[in-house]
């Protein structure tokens, strides 16, 4: 049963690719180890560089043939049989099997190689983006310490500035005086026009305009002082721009939005993982497809290194609520890639 097994797995190769296979167990690569050996390799940690490599080992493996074609009604049993004795064997070991049979065990490593391949590079893309999230969140503690100075500065600031205006405060004691000699102006003045002219109202208050003009004197400059109080010791902080740009600080990241810090960590993998979502053949596990139409559109976008656009072609929404439950929805009109 095995030698039919063999045989018909033979059948179904080209020369091509028979000898494409064939070499594996000759050709040598920079380190000077065949091919076949690198059927065997494993994914290494997940930094950029094996993430890209990964990559490549996936495209190289695709490239040696449609082993599901050619492995079509071969139980998953006895492929994964031949892909062990294939494996635990070495160049030259294998090299003394009878054309056939060595044929078929490397058609069925080959096949486990690109099953590997996909498994460990997923694994590693989900490493990889654990990785950069757990970045994201560290980058944001780092920040919220670094403005833990600016908002305990922030909060002295206002403390200072409540003192000076609160009900004990120079700045009341202002406010009263210049409302005590408001009144005073008020009872000269009576019930005079507002409208009147000048010399209507030096004639109505004849002497009094002198004292009258003398008294409003007081109370504005006593008014500018109170208020000068307050804006004296924003000054001292460093102005109102400087509170502003410092306020701005702290709420860029008042909340837990690790999210928007995550961009800037992913954009060495940005490329590969576009390449990956081509290679791997996604598929929903229900009815329910937004996540891949999602990223269908992200992909069609992809040369676009800032924002794409939030709508498909035909103007309807791009739904990520399942991708990302998450990230707040205070989005501008576009997306982040």
């Amino acid at each position: 049963m095995n030698a039919s097994i063999c045989m018909g797995i033979h059948d179904q190769l080209s020369d091509a690719h028979r000898e494409r296979l064939l070499s594996l167990l000759i050709d040598k690569d920079a380190s000077g180890t065949t091919k076949y050996n690198k059927l065997k390799q494993s994914a290494k940690a997940p930094t950029w560089s094996h993430f890209r490599e990964q990559a490549e080992h996936l495209g190289w493996v695709d490239e040696l043939g449609e082993t599901g074609v050619w492995l079509h009604g071969v139980a998953s049993g006895k492929i994964t049989d031949f892909a062990g004795e294939a494996d635990a064997a070495d160049a030259p070991g294998l090299r003394d099997y009878n054309l056939v049979k060595r044929l078929a065990l490397l058609v069925c490593l080959v096949h486990k190689a690109r099953m590997r391949a996909r498994d460990d590079l997923t694994t590693m893309f989900c490493k990889r983006v654990a990785l950069q999230v757990k970045r994201a969140k560290a980058e944001l503690e780092e920040i919220r310490v670094q403005q833990q100075a600016i908002i305990e500065a922030l909060i002295g600031n206002h403390r200072t500035v409540l003192q000076h205006i609160d009900a004990d405060s120079p700045v009341q004691a202002a406010r009263e005086k210049a409302a005590t000699l408001t009144t005073e102006i008020l009872g000269v003045v009576g019930e005079l026009d507002r409208d009147a002219e000048a010399d209507v109202v030096a004639a109505r208050l004849g002497d009094q305009l002198a004292p009258a003009l003398h008294t409003m004197a007081m109370a504005l400059r006593v008014q500018g002082g109170a208020l000068g109080v307050p804006a004296a010791a924003v000054d001292d902080f460093g102005g109102f721009e400087g509170q502003y740009e410092q306020i701005e600080k702290v709420a860029a990241h008042h909340g837990n939005y690790w999210e928007v810090l995550l961009y800037g960590h992913l954009l060495k993998d940005r490329s590969t993982m576009y390449d990956l979502t081509s290679r791997l053949e996604l598929r929903a596990t229900s009815e329910d497809n937004r996540v891949l139409d999602a990223l269908a559109h992200a992909r069609r976008y992809k040369n676009l290194r800032d924002y794409i656009p939030e709508r498909h072609e035909g103007g309807r929404p791009v739904d990520i609520r399942r991708a990302t439950p998450s990230i707040p929805r205070t989005w501008p009109t576009s997306r982040r890639t």
